[in-house]
């Protein structure tokens, strides 16, 4: 099992009013929450930022930012994980310019005015496209020398599109982000307003988004913006030429300083998952009698897995949002959405743009069998493998009757076993043993002693995020759990009531030792 994961962050208003006496609280529980976080999410790759890094786009306050992002990667340093940067910048990002002259005037009356748009899109020397280049410039001229953004980063039409390919064990990455704010240049509403071109997704992937999207296992989009920001044409014509096929795992945006998800899809297309986020320092304003400060801030971790030779991923995220509790403020779980007992939102289903084959390298955990040599992992039966050391077993299983017959099954096999009864038993084992595959019940006991499928779940992500390269193969009589267990990390599920469960038992066993590179 191979994990990509991100922090996704947006709406930060540097520099906006009152934010010098908000942000050091803020910045305090937000820092806290994610070393929380990190320890069932990481390590995090990207750092994706939604637009709005600043309040008015002037230079000072992204040199403000810079200050900020700093103290961030050293925290991140700290806890392990070293992240790139992008972003796409939003509409306070940008210098508004004079509202008076022609060419801004004409921006404003987009929908109307056909050929505005076709000299826009066509002639990067119109007066229209130079009054959205310098509109950008503060942020143009901070993102070409920004600190902690991957290499080989391909720009397009507009500022602040991109392509970028990231790579991590195997998985190809594909992240574009877009401008949805070129429009946005001054101070009203644009709800149904904005505009987006497929063109723009060209422009960035070597003028053939498709075949470049291809490319990769599975692609991200950013915008400041969701979509229904977007004026219906504009909706319409990127649900046909941009989002489908499934070319993109989960649409990140930003702006509505509120958390969402909503799963779309369209006849002959894969679903598309969009995510928009909290805001992560930005105040909101309400008029009612006396003047009201409402403060929504938060943030979201995501984290895709594959597994070997499969064609489909799974998408946890981790929504985060700050509230009063007993007169203090702390970041929690966002329970405004549907989330498991373990605070993330249900595993979703991707399908992949290409199947996932990882290649590892031999690195067998008793030094007298370590080796440098690359293979590609392949399942082998029982029958053709002839392992030169018999696989070390965990059994966590609470009935003495189904431990016994696991006993006697493993002993045939000349297996080393370990048993574990309860919860506290289990973790200690794993901490101090070399353990190669872990049998797992799920209606086991947790650290009180009480029974509870919930408990099997929780042992399973326990031992996914912090001994990965350890198979599970969960043993269980709830087979209506069996695509849930396999979503969340699990290398086999066999059932309890199966007449061929302890030989399926064993061909698992044989399959991931193969598969962790032992022949």
């Amino acid at each position: 099992m191979t994990a990509f994961s991100w922090i996704h962050l947006t709406d930060l208003h540097q520099g906006m009013r009152d934010q010098r006496w908000l942000c050091p609280n803020v910045k305090e529980i937000f820092f806290e929450d994610i070393k929380r976080l990190h320890d069932k999410s990481g390590p995090w790759d990207l750092v994706l930022f939604t637009g709005d890094l600043t309040q008015r786009g002037d230079a000072t306050e992204f040199d403000a930012l810079n200050d900020l992002l700093a103290e961030l990667w050293v925290c991140f340093a700290q806890l392990g994980s070293v992240p790139k940067l992008l972003t796409v910048p939003g509409n306070h990002d940008l210098s508004r310019p004079p509202q008076r002259t022609a060419p801004v005037r004409l921006l404003q009356q987009w929908s109307e005015q056909p050929e505005v748009q076709a000299e826009f899109w066509e002639d990067a020397e119109s007066s229209y496209r130079q009054v959205v280049t310098d509109a950008f410039g503060n942020y143009s001229e901070w993102w070409e020398t920004a600190s902690y953004k991957p290499e080989n980063i391909q720009g397009g039409i507009l500022p602040g599109d991109f392509a970028v390919t990231l790579h991590k064990d195997g998985i190809k990455v594909g992240i574009v982000g877009l401008n949805t704010s070129f429009l946005q240049l001054t101070g009203d509403n644009y709800e149904k307003k904005l505009a987006l071109h497929v063109r723009q997704f060209h422009s960035v992937c070597n003028d053939d988004g498709p075949a470049w999207a291809k490319q990769h296992h599975f692609c991200l989009l950013l915008t400041h913006h969701p979509f229904s920001w977007l004026s219906s044409k504009s909706q319409q014509h990127l649900a046909e030429e941009l989002l489908t096929r499934g070319r993109f795992a989960v649409h990140l945006s930003g702006h509505l300083h509120k958390a969402d998800l909503e799963l779309t899809s369209r006849a002959g297309t894969e679903g598309q998952l969009a995510c928009q986020g909290r805001s992560l320092f930005g105040l909101e304003y309400y008029m009612s009698g006396d003047d009201k400060t409402d403060r929504s801030f938060g943030y979201t971790v995501g984290r895709i897995k594959l597994s070997d030779n499969s064609s489909q991923g799974s998408l946890v995220l981790w929504p985060r949002v700050s509230v009063l509790q007993g007169g203090q403020r702390n970041m929690v779980p966002d329970m405004s959405l549907r989330l498991t007992d373990a605070n993330h939102t249900h595993p979703q289903l991707i399908e992949l743009l290409q199947p996932f084959q990882k290649k590892i390298y031999l690195s067998q955990r008793h030094d007298d069998e370590r080796s440098d040599q690359r293979i590609t992992s392949q399942a082998t039966s029982p029958e053709r493998s002839q392992v030169s050391k018999k696989p070390i077993v965990l059994v966590f299983e609470d009935q003495p009757s189904v431990r016994a017959n696991l006993r006697i099954t493993l002993s045939k096999e000349k297996f080393p076993i370990h048993e574990a009864e309860r919860g506290a038993e289990f973790v200690n084992k794993l901490k101090i043993e070399k353990i190669d595959v872990v049998i797992l019940d799920l209606q086991v006991p947790n650290f009180k002693n009480k029974s509870s499928m919930i408990a099997g779940f929780e042992y399973l992500e326990y031992v996914k995020n912090n001994y990965p390269d350890i198979p599970v193969i969960v043993f269980s009589a709830y087979d209506i759990f069996l695509r849930e267990v396999l979503m969340q990390g699990a290398f086999d599920y066999i059932g309890k009531s199966d007449e061929n469960a302890q030989k399926k038992i064993i061909q698992s066993i044989y399959r991931a030792w193969s598969e962790r590179g032992y022949s």
